[in-house]
């Protein structure tokens, strides 16, 4: 499975894109999106970006939990039967498979599960950090109106699987305040 960005709001065409390259950047996922609508505001648009502490699973990881349910069945078949030759095989092929994703599977969620932990079980023993809140993504400023002027500079920023990129319309509404001579 790839890694994915969505985009969402003001653009031609909003969903879900792949990332194709490692260096594709947010012009690049909004050229493929169509460029943006007549409505879009892109001075507000911004990039919402999952942090360490996220829950989303990587596909090696969904692999590696397929893999431990159906080593649990083999190992411990329901009906107690003992396990013939070719469950033996398989014992084999599995652990091979699991050796491979253990390599690949994401360091990141792995700290990022353990940071979680340690910051709830520190809030547990000090009151003082039980208001922290851990969020799983966090919104980061972007120029999308210098993005789309310059593409490849500072501003454009590389994306990440699960980025969202949201672009607001544009307020359509005005508002007067203070003391007006006609209702």
């Amino acid at each position: 499975m790839q890694a994915q960005v969505s985009v969402e709001g003001e653009a031609v065409s909003t969903g879900t894109f792949a990332i194709s390259r490692k260096d594709e950047r947010i012009s690049d996922i909004i050229q493929r999106a169509g460029g943006l609508n007549p409505y879009a505001d892109a001075a507000g648009a911004i990039l919402i970006r999952k942090t360490e502490f996220s829950q989303a699973r990587s596909p090696a990881q969904i692999s590696q939990a397929r893999l431990e349910r159906l080593k649990a069945k083999i190992l411990n078949p329901a009906d107690g039967s003992l396990n013939s030759e070719a469950q033996a095989r398989l014992k084999e092929r599995l652990q091979a498979l699991e050796n491979t994703l253990d390599n690949n599977t994401g360091d990141d969620a792995q700290g990022g599960q353990l940071k979680r932990e340690l910051l709830e079980e520190a809030a547990e023993r000090d009151s003082l950090l039980a208001d922290i809140e851990i969020r799983e993504e966090e919104p980061v400023a972007i120029d999308l109106e210098e993005i789309l002027q310059a593409p490849g500079s500072k501003y454009d920023l590389i994306v990440q699987a699960g980025d969202v990129i949201s672009i607001p319309g544009r307020m359509q509404t005005v508002r007067i305040a203070g003391e007006v001579s006609s209702p």
